[in-house]
């Protein structure tokens, strides 16, 4: 926060002047708070499930050495839509900015003492409201359609991640019926299947 406030203090008025300066001025100050912890946590957690796939990857070769490249080749369809998916939300938070401002510049207007005075005397507490009602009323609308499209998406990529652990249980149900597996290999490796997956959605 400092070298971006030091950054700031440099520059010339004129920037100040501009709305797009403020836009990406809070972009950086909303990021900043929890962005490089976050790619810090996420990047150690994407190498240990890595290692656990490679884990669990040597269990279920037992059943067959395609085991683990078919859910690995049944999650492509999830991840590609999780990446387009994610790129569709960064894109409306990020066109989203201008409008976040005016909505904290309300905020802040509304309930800082320093403003009451001067909204009381010119009667802007109706203004203001309704800036921050509209963009906020704006905002709920987007998200209940994201949410709902999410959900449906979400509903038939479930069905198919499904689909390959019931085939994948009921080829492991028949080696142990054929005395290939054994009851414990039985309840290790349906088990790992689950694991499997829970680590490449993870992933």
């Amino acid at each position: 926060f400092t070298t971006v406030y030091n950054h700031a203090a440099e520059l010339d008025l004129a920037y100040f002047e501009s709305p797009r300066f403020h836009d990406e001025l809070e972009k950086v100050r909303t990021g900043l708070g929890f962005r490089p912890e976050q790619a810090m946590n996420l990047l150690v957690d994407f190498l240990s499930s890595i290692a656990g796939l490679i884990s669990l990857s040597l269990l279920l070769v037992k059943v067959g050495f395609w085991a683990p490249l078919i859910l690995i080749l049944l999650s492509i369809p999830r991840l590609i839509y999780r990446l387009k998916f994610a790129y569709h939300t960064y894109s409306i938070t990020d066109d989203r900015t201008p409008q976040s401002r005016k909505i904290w510049q309300a905020n802040w207007l509304l309930t800082y003492k320093d403003s009451a005075a001067e909204i009381k005397t010119f009667g802007l507490k109706n203004y203001l409201v309704n800036i921050f009602t509209e963009i906020n009323d704006k905002f709920m609308i987007q998200n209940r359609a994201l949410s709902k499209k999410q959900n449906v998406y979400s509903f038939f990529l479930d069905l198919f991640g499904n689909g390959s652990y019931y085939f994948l249980a009921l080829v492991i149900i028949m080696q142990t019926i054929a005395g290939k597996l054994t009851i414990g290999d039985l309840t290790m490796l349906t088990g790992t299947i689950r694991q499997y997956q829970s680590v490449l959605q993870g992933i």
